[in-house]
């Protein structure tokens, strides 16, 4: 994936009252994508309650196209809102892609039942 078929759009959304940026590689479509950083800060009431009341994992490897560090950011963002979470770094060897998903899928859902 290279940085020349990179497109990033940015508006205001009045629903968060936020500028929103959406970035998206490659020829694929209108991507749907939400940043929790962008709207977190701001969050409170009923919705923030409810998420308290969940574990947030955050699972992200550093290989190829991961960046834990906005993992990390995000963790800090929800343990200033009381939200309980976790990181969980799985290491250089797992790159953002399906083979990383389809091993990380199986424990999360265990850890659910």
């Amino acid at each position: 994936m290279g940085d020349d078929l990179k497109v990033a759009k940015r508006w205001f959304s009045g629903r968060v009252q936020q500028d929103i940026t959406v970035v998206r590689w490659g020829t694929f479509g209108v991507p749907v994508l939400v940043f929790p950083l962008q709207f977190l800060p701001g969050l409170a009431g009923p919705q923030l309650h409810r998420l308290r009341r969940r574990q947030v994992v955050l699972a992200s490897g550093e290989g190829a196209w991961e960046d834990i560090g906005s993992s990390w950011q995000l963790a800090a963002c929800l343990g200033a809102k009381a939200v309980p979470n976790r990181v969980d770094n799985w290491g250089p060897a797992w790159a953002h892609e399906w083979s990383t998903w389809r091993r990380m899928l199986p424990q999360y859902l265990g850890e659910l039942t």
